[in-house]
């Protein structure tokens, strides 16, 4: 589904182009783990992806991670993340901060992980959880609501028999089971759905 939008009041989020066309033009020295380096002194820019596993409860066949037979520490993963964290803590540039798989939330000692994410929470201006949402009702509300203030749910298409043929796995939740997720436990979190291949569909469609 493609809808042209040519009315910027319309837009959820909108910005001044030529303003943030300037993000970058200044500099900022920091030194991480002994290595200076040279980073905007914009905090929008400061964003840091942790990737924490590399298992998936998916089998997605154009996945890259599908066949991954790594061996993963996950103990050792939190100890590196608590560790990047409390580096960029102490350096001030501690802003943006997402976690992504693999699946993210199967991976052993995840409630370990958001405890250590929760206790930089001060520090994070916007952390994200990206996910298929196939552990969101299963693992404890505080681990997901007190942490995170986006949960991203990634999915192939918006159609749910299309979703989960491509997921080939019946475990990722369906439109209306996130939408009840939404309602009973994701009160302040934002909740937001991703499709990165829709199927084609008219709007009316889409609508109802």
């Amino acid at each position: 589904m493609n809808l042209t939008i040519t009315d910027v009041s319309k837009y959820i989020h909108h910005c001044d182009v030529r303003k943030y066309l300037k993000l970058g033009t200044n500099k900022i020295e920091r030194t991480i783990f002994g290595k200076k380096v040279v980073l905007s002194d914009d905090p929008w820019l400061w964003h840091l992806h942790i990737k924490i596993c590399e298992s998936c409860n998916a089998k997605c066949n154009f996945c890259i991670e599908q066949n991954s037979c790594r061996k993963e520490n996950p103990l050792y993963v939190i100890y590196r993340v608590d560790k990047m964290l409390k580096e960029q803590e102490s350096n001030g540039i501690l802003h943006s901060v997402s976690v992504t798989g693999g699946e993210p939330t199967i991976m052993p000692d995840f409630p370990i992980l958001c405890n250590v994410l929760n206790r930089h929470k001060k520090g994070i201006a916007f952390l994200t959880l990206n996910t298929n949402g196939s552990n969101l009702e299963v693992l404890p509300k505080n681990n997901l609501e007190s942490v995170f203030d986006f949960i991203n749910v990634s999915r192939h298409s918006v159609d749910d028999f299309e979703n989960k043929k491509i997921f080939n796995t019946s475990k990722v939740p369906d439109l209306k089971q996130l939408h009840r997720y939404k309602e009973i436990y994701c009160y302040e979190t934002k909740l937001r759905i991703q499709c990165v291949m829709q199927k084609p569909m008219k709007v009316d469609e889409f609508l109802k």
